[in-house]
C-alpha cells in the first residue's frame, strides 16, 4: 500500500513536488518499516479478536438482549459511584 502511494505520487527525491513533501516523507516510513514488527502486531490483533469472539459466539443474541439492560445499569452505578471522591475540608 505504501509503495504503491509513492510510487503514483512520483515520490523520488528527483521528481518529489515540494507540495507533496510530508506525504511522501510518511510513505517512505511506512515502506521502510521492519515487516516483522508490522505482521507480530497483526497476529496480536487477530489473537486478541479471536479470545474476544470465543467468549461472545456461544451467547444467544436472546441473552445478550435481556442482560443488556442489567449490564449497562451495573456498569453506569459503578462509573458514577467511582468519579465521587469525598474530599474532607
Amino acid at each position: 500500500m505504501c509503495s504503491k502511494e509513492y510510487l503514483e505520487n512520483r515520490c523520488a527525491p528527483n521528481t518529489r513536488v515540494p507540495a507533496m513533501e510530508k506525504a511522501c516523507v510518511a510513505w517512505e516510513k511506512c515502506m521502510n518499516r521492519d515487516p516483522t514488527v508490522v505482521g507480530r502486531a497483526r497476529v496480536s490483533a487477530e489473537t486478541f479478536a479471536e479470545i474476544i469472539n470465543s467468549f461472545i459466539e456461544p451467547i444467544s443474541y436472546k441473552t445478550m438482549v435481556r442482560h443488556f439492560p442489567m449490564v449497562s445499569l451495573i456498569v453506569g452505578i459503578l462509573s458514577t459511584g467511582s468519579l465521587r471522591i469525598c474530599v474532607p475540608v
